[in-house]
């Protein structure tokens, strides 16, 4: 395989790797607080793979009782994975100057997560904690923090 070759087979693999996130073709993008296009969740193909799970398990994804599962269970992967691609980091741009140098703690911040790689979401209480060194964080960006 000459160089040009192996270039070539590596930006194909990269490209067909991105497709597979939905960073190309029918990917849909959007932005957040300013910020960059976001890739989102592909939710017709998700919708498709639904009706194809319900057909392999013997429903009839077409009968009135699952009409509609297969958007439902598409907007709920949206809903759960839409904190994925978003910078938390920005919620603590802001900082005030507060006479403070000890430890700030925000305790029982209630979170749930999913995970690209596993059916299954996480939940559970986070507790954070920062020394303030003069500058503080609002609690409620703290907060935004742990939910994305």
């Amino acid at each position: 395989m000459t160089p040009d070759d192996k270039r070539g087979a590596a930006r194909a693999g990269r490209a067909g790797r991105a497709a597979r996130r939905g960073r190309r073709g029918g990917a849909r993008a959007r932005e957040l607080d300013g910020g960059p296009p976001l890739r989102i969740v592909d939710t017709p193909r998700i919708e498709r793979a639904v009706r194809e799970i319900l057909a392999a398990v013997g429903e009839e994804p077409d009968r009135d009782g699952l009409l509609g599962t297969p958007g439902r269970v598409a907007r709920l992967y949206a809903e759960i994975l839409a904190g994925n691609e978003v910078d938390p980091a920005r919620h603590l741009a802001v900082t005030f100057a507060e006479d403070h140098h000890e430890m700030v703690v925000v305790k029982d911040i209630p979170f749930r997560v999913a995970v690209r790689a596993s059916p299954h979401a996480f939940h559970g209480k986070a507790h954070v904690a920062y020394i303030a060194n003069g500058r503080i964080v609002g609690l409620s960006k703290i907060a935004r923090v742990v939910e994305e």
